[in-house]
């Protein structure tokens, strides 16, 4: 939600636990079947979720963000194809830090 700068920001409370749980099992799923499945590892799981858009004529924004334990990534990619993805770095990237 995009507010004007002279809008006070209020806080909003936590997730409940229920939401919180449907979160992460949304980021999981998406990481095992979904657009972030790249990053999918065994061991530890990973949660997160992927895109990718197009930033002009014949370039493309991928990125990725998730989590594997206690350490949270998030990767941007910039190239010339869709089909390259932040997600397979942040794989990379968790496979390699353990």
């Amino acid at each position: 939600m995009l507010l004007p700068t002279d809008t006070p920001v209020t806080w909003q409370a936590p997730l409940s636990g229920a939401d919180l749980g449907e979160l992460r099992g949304l980021m999981r799923l998406a990481v095992t079947s979904g657009s972030a499945r790249a990053a999918n590892l065994p061991g530890t799981p990973v949660y997160g979720q992927a895109g990718v858009v197009q930033s002009g004529k014949h370039s493309f924004l991928s990125w990725f963000v998730g989590y594997r334990g206690s350490l949270a990534v998030a990767v941007l990619e910039t190239g010339s194809s869709a089909s390259q993805a932040a997600a397979a770095l942040a794989g990379s990237f968790l496979k390699t830090v353990g």
